[in-house]
């Protein structure tokens, strides 16, 4: 991974049929970590399973610490040093939880006699050390959750990137995973990108905000920036959603009379 950590989007766009799922998304994402939030069908997952390397754009570019994905000698590299969580996650039901995660650190590039004390290391970064040998299959929700996590950061990346981790769970076990992530992070020249639709949650997590709307960006800026769209709190939600929604209606505004996204640069 090059010193110069971060993510460079160039006019990404995603077709689907005569549908675009994003179009001419141009963005700088540095180290730390990076709420996307947008309503659904706005491009969040298209966008993160492309810097995830899951799909291809259909025109446009982006590389990642100067790695092109588009050379198979730097796709290859890149995905050694990523972590990638879908809203989904597969696992091998009838095996157990560290053998999931030894799996996903080996399939990284961790050597075969390092790949134990690593997937145990990841199970105890997320608070799950404790269930090692239990079937996947018995597991709760929110622990199924943690172990994806786990498999997702058993080889110790540089870049995170991160589908609504945080949804269907509970709470306690919510301000578990964003306490690990904001320690994860910390560490220094590392990415998290993460979807959300629960916008509080960003305010004691994110360093920076990206809302995408019907596929294009309608804000993206430091968290401090973001805030400032939430006026004065009118007992109909917090001032992060109060801000989410500014920024909503501003975008709308914006696309109908052609003008620049909210907050951009």
């Amino acid at each position: 991974m090059n010193e110069a950590v971060g993510i460079d989007c160039e006019s990404l766009s995603v077709r689907h049929g005569a549908v675009w799922a994003l179009r001419d998304v141009t963005l700088r994402i540095g180290s730390g970590v990076t709420a996307v939030l947008g309503p659904n069908g706005a491009g969040k997952s298209t966008l993160l399973r492309l810097l995830a390397t899951q799909c291809a754009p259909s025109r446009g570019s982006f590389s990642v610490g100067g790695l092109d994905p588009r050379r198979q000698s730097d796709l290859n590299r890149l995905r050694l040093d990523m972590g990638f969580l879908p809203q989904r996650f597969e696992c091998m039901e009838w095996s157990s939880a560290l053998r999931n995660v030894e799996y996903s650190a080996w399939a990284h590039g961790v050597a075969v006699p390092d790949c134990n004390e690593a997937a145990y290391d990841a199970l105890s970064m997320v608070g799950l050390s404790h269930v090692a040998g239990m079937q996947v299959r018995k597991l709760s929700g929110g622990m199924r959750q943690r172990l994806g996590l786990a498999c997702a950061v058993a080889h110790r990346p540089h870049v995170l990137i991160l589908d609504e981790p945080t949804v269907g769970i509970d709470p306690r076990q919510r301000m578990d995973i964003r306490r690990f992530l904001k320690d994860y992070a910390a560490q220094g020249d590392v990415i998290v990108v993460m979807s959300t639709h629960i916008v509080d949650e960003i305010q004691t997590l994110a360093s920076d905000v990206l809302v995408l709307d019907r596929g294009s960006v309608a804000f993206r800026g430091s968290l401090e920036r973001f805030r400032s769209f939430g006026g004065e709190r009118d007992g109909l939600g917090s001032v992060w959603e109060l801000a989410y929604a500014t920024v909503l209606d501003r975008s709308e505004h914006a696309g109908a009379h052609g003008s620049s996204p909210v907050g951009s640069a």
